[in-house]
């Protein structure tokens, strides 16, 4: 990572990065034309790319002294690349945003203002400017618009949220063993340090939904193969009881639109559900627990 002998950043941006030259341009400029008065660090994390990805930070870095490359070859995930990037921050305060999707204007300053209040804050994913009307129509529109929410507790997409430096090292960061999930296990820890994280409205994110039916397939599982885990966690951590009921209705809903598959909507909805079913058996096998 190239040295910055300018003033000390007030927010440090960390995006993650592998194989993502193909997007991670219109992220980049979207970032670097914030409207924010202090100075702000961007620090790119290439996590093991075998494309571009390395050389079209340099450039940025060669034209911009705000932008970073840290090069990390063993590329574990977005969790050890985001674990790496807070490590070698400068600031406190901490933006993270994925190298896939594009921040809106006024996303920096929202962040930095509730981080002056808030050790962790949510920002929002907005999903349909990115995105073809049919993906939205079949993925729809829960993952945007809102933070998260999993039995209660509210947790921040990794694509868009903010955390004080010193808060995210006294719980451990990211866990780097989980593939999915991350974010409401972290969320978790928090809760355990009396800390909860705060949504913020104004931090937008333009979220990018992903097309290759073999990347959505194992997107949808993973998601799937952690909420065990993650029930199993807040229960014992929380107390919370996990409702059998959307899991359920899942199932039923799987069975009833067989017959409308020649919809291609429908179909790539059902693949979506059908992949989060399966890894959902998977993790109770995994994690040894019920969660329908």
């Amino acid at each position: 990572m190239s040295p910055n002998t300018e003033s000390a950043p007030m927010i440090t941006v960390v995006i993650p990065a592998h194989n993502a030259a193909a997007t991670l341009a219109e992220q980049l400029d979207a970032v670097l034309a914030q409207e924010f008065d202090e100075p702000f660090e961007v620090l790119v994390i290439d996590n093991n790319s075998t494309d571009t990805t390395a050389a079209l930070v340099l450039e940025y870095c060669r034209r911009d002294p705000r932008v970073l490359l840290q090069t990390n070859a063993d590329g574990r995930g977005p969790s050890y690349a985001r674990n790496a990037g807070i490590a070698a921050a400068r600031s406190e305060r901490i933006a993270c945003c994925d190298a896939d999707d594009i921040v809106a204007s006024g996303w920096l300053s929202a962040m930095n203002t509730a981080l002056e209040k808030h050790q962790a804050v949510a920002g929002v994913l907005e999903v349909a400017s990115l995105n073809d009307a049919a993906i939205v129509a079949a993925r729809g529109t829960t993952v945007g618009g809102t933070a998260g929410n999993f039995l209660g507790i509210t947790f921040a997409h990794g694509a868009c949220f903010g955390i004080r430096r010193s808060t995210y090292h006294a719980v451990g960061g990211f866990d780097e063993s989980l593939r999915a999930g991350e974010e409401i296990d972290l969320a978790i820890r928090l809760l355990a340090h009396q800390v909860e994280f705060v949504e913020t409205p104004d931090a937008i994110v333009h979220y990018r939904y992903r097309t290759d039916p073999k990347d959505q397939w194992n997107q949808a599982f993973e998601n799937g193969r952690i909420k065990p885990y993650v029930s199993k966690l807040s229960r014992d951590t929380q107390g919370l009881n996990p409702s059998r009921v959307e899991g359920l209705r899942n199932w039923v809903w799987l069975v009833r639109n067989v017959p409308k598959l020649k919809d291609p909507v429908v179909r790539l909805r059902w693949r979506w559900v059908l992949a989060s079913r399966c890894g959902q058996i998977a993790g109770c096998v995994r994690y040894k627990t019920v969660y329908l």
